[in-house]
C-alpha cells in the first residue's frame, strides 16, 4: 500500500487508524482512492471512501455466509412472488461529484428493474442506484456506511446480523427502520428470519423449500 500512495501527483500526509481486521486512512483524495481500488481488482475485502477517509476491511466466513443465504433468500422470494428482479451482487458505487464510494454486500434492482434489465455495467452517474442493498453487519464499519447510502439513493437497505434483520426505508430527512421490506411488504420480516436460520442449519436447499412452501401457503401468486 506504501507503494501505491507514493504513486501520488502532489504530497499529502496519510493518517492511520488501526482496529481489529480493518484500517482507516485519512487525508485520501478521490485519484489515490481509485488507485487503491483499481490495483486490487480481487479481493475479500471491503473499501469504502468518504470524502478523503478511505477504509479497507477484511470479511469473515461469518459475513460471507450470512451475504449468501441472505441474497439466496431475497431470490428464493421474489421468484415465489414471480416479480422480477437483478442481482448486482457487491459492485462498486461510485459518485465521485460527491467524493463517496462503497460496495455494499449485496444490491438488487426491482422496482427500476426495467430500466436495468439487459445491462451488465451500471453507471450511477446515469442509471438509478440499486433499489436494496443488504448489510450484513457482523462487524461495524469505521465509517458511516447507512450515510454513503443515502448519498448515493438507495432507498431500502436491509441490516442483517446472525439475529435479526432491520429494514430501513429512505424518507425525507433521512432512513427510517419499517417493519416490512417495501419489495416483498407480503414477507413478515420474523419469517424472513427463520429462513435464515433454517438456511444457516440445514442449507441453502431446505431454507429455500421451506420459504416457497410458506409462500404458497399464505400468499397468492400474482398473475403475468
Amino acid at each position: 500500500m506504501t507503494a501505491l500512495l507514493e504513486r501520488r501527483s502532489r504530497p499529502t500526509t496519510v493518517r492511520l487508524t488501526e482496529a481489529p481486521n480493518r484500517v482507516l486512512l485519512h487525508d485520501i483524495d478521490w485519484q489515490t482512492y481509485l488507485t487503491i481500488a483499481d490495483s486490487l481488482p480481487e479481493r475479500r475485502i471491503r473499501i469504502t471512501y468518504d470524502r478523503g477517509e478511505m477504509e479497507i476491511m477484511t470479511v469473515s466466513t461469518t459475513h460471507e455466509r450470512f451475504k449468501s443465504l441472505a441474497a439466496t433468500l431475497i431470490f428464493v422470494i421474489a421468484q415465489a412472488l414471480n416479480r422480477d428482479i437483478a442481482n448486482f451482487g457487491s459492485f462498486t458505487h461510485r459518485r465521485p461529484k460527491i467524493l463517496k464510494a462503497l460496495e455494499p454486500d449485496c444490491c438488487f434492482y426491482i422496482q427500476h428493474f426495467p430500466l436495468v434489465a439487459g445491462k451488465t455495467i451500471i453507471d450511477l452517474e446515469n442509471d438509478p442506484a440499486p433499489d436494496l442493498a443488504m448489510e450484513v453487519e457482523i462487524s461495524r464499519s469505521l465509517l458511516n456506511r447507512l450515510a454513503i447510502l443515502q448519498a448515493l439513493g438507495v432507498t431500502e437497505v436491509w441490516r442483517v446480523d446472525p439475529r435479526s434483520i432491520r429494514v430501513l426505508v429512505l424518507r425525507e430527512n433521512g432512513y427510517e427502520e419499517v417493519d416490512r421490506s417495501p419489495s416483498f411488504p407480503e414477507i413478515p420480516l420474523h419469517e424472513i428470519v427463520k429462513w435464515l436460520a433454517i438456511g444457516v442449519a440445514k442449507g441453502e436447499l431446505v431454507m429455500a423449500r421451506r420459504a416457497q412452501s410458506w409462500i404458497r401457503s399464505k400468499i397468492k401468486k400474482p398473475k403475468r
